[in-house]
């Protein structure tokens, strides 16, 4: 299986590819087999589509241009071919091309689910506007041929045309490792919420779930843990005290006046982690899809009341 994960907004330029029978085992297949997994993503150009594929293993990238209400019915042709030229530009021999395409059988469809690739697809767009298209036909050569030669840090400071020769070296059999639906259950939700247990499965939900750096994941998890401790111990003397009202008191003055926050932008970070800590809840099913827009609501009114703290702080005054 050769598999295509756009975005949202650009699932409808692949209407005619067959979707994934089940899309948590085709993420587990990307995952494990990611020479055969690709992001996807588009630009308009002078009112036409341009659509950029992404590898996940290498970052190898094709440009498809015009990718118009016919085009897209031809879109699965368009996409071998455009992959195929990519290969051949960068000299692969055609029997392991062929291999290539032989082991991915048939391209099929999932939708995004790696923020890395996918920050790696928009940092191949914004190149886009130093490089003329050529509109008279679909795959894009000379555009393919310099960002294959663009080097991201985050693939050992190698271009993709380098690591695509290595990955045909050493990735081009498909790995086997059996999808299991429990492997994709990201806590035990045996947890009670807001205690040691729920935020030991938040990091795991960050990181296996939402596929977030390990920087992002200890911040989240460091700023939740920090939410959850001054509950229980808010709650220890005002047991009255519930959930909703510490939660607006905690991001709109709690964490500016003990100086948890020094800025507007701790306090919107602190809102961000906390939005991403009760989706967490509600997906583990430890609260109810309606608490969680209320909740969602709080936090937003919640940072705003905290930012506006500083508007009158940020100035220094010389007597």
């Amino acid at each position: 299986m050769l598999v295509m994960n756009p975005t949202k907004k650009t699932l409808p330029l692949f209407s005619h590819i067959e979707k994934v029978d089940n899309e948590k085992s085709a993420k587990h297949f990307s995952k494990t087999n990611p020479f055969y997994s690709w992001h996807a993503n588009y630009v308009t150009v002078n009112r036409k589509k341009v659509l950029f594929l992404v590898n996940d293993l290498t970052f190898l990238t094709v440009v498809l241009a015009d990718i118009n209400a016919t085009e897209k019915k031809q879109l699965d042709a368009h996409i071998q071919d455009g992959i195929q030229l990519a290969f051949q530009m960068l000299g692969i021999p055609k029997g392991k091309i062929r291999r290539y395409f032989e082991n991915a059988r048939s391209i099929k469809v999932n939708k995004n689910h790696n923020r890395t690739i996918s920050s790696i697809v928009n940092n191949y767009i914004y190149l886009l506007e130093y490089f003329p298209l050529d509109w008279e036909r679909v795959p894009q050569v000379r555009i393919m041929a310099a960002l294959n030669d663009h080097i991201f840090s985050s693939n050992d400071y190698k271009p993709a045309d380098e690591t695509t020769r290595m990955a045909f070296e050493n990735h081009l059999d498909i790995v086997d490792n059996e999808f299991k639906e429990e492997e994709t259950e990201f806590v035990d939700t045996s947890f009670k919420a807001n205690t040691n247990e729920a935020i030991a499965a938040f990091g795991i939900y960050l990181k296996e779930e939402l596929e977030l750096s390990d920087k992002v994941v200890k911040r989240h998890n460091d700023n939740a843990n920090l939410y959850v401790q001054e509950l229980l111990v808010y709650r220890s003397y005002q047991p009255d005290l519930n959930e909703l009202d510490f939660l607006t008191l905690f991001l709109s003055g709690y964490i500016v006046d003990k100086g948890i926050v020094q800025s507007q932008t701790g306090v919107q970070q602190m809102g961000t982690s906390l939005k991403k800590y009760y989706r967490f809840l509600a997906d583990a099913h430890k609260i109810t899809a309606s608490q969680h827009k209320e909740i969602k609501d709080v936090i937003g009114e919640s940072v705003e009341a905290g930012k506006s703290l500083f508007i009158y702080t940020s100035f220094d005054i010389d007597y």
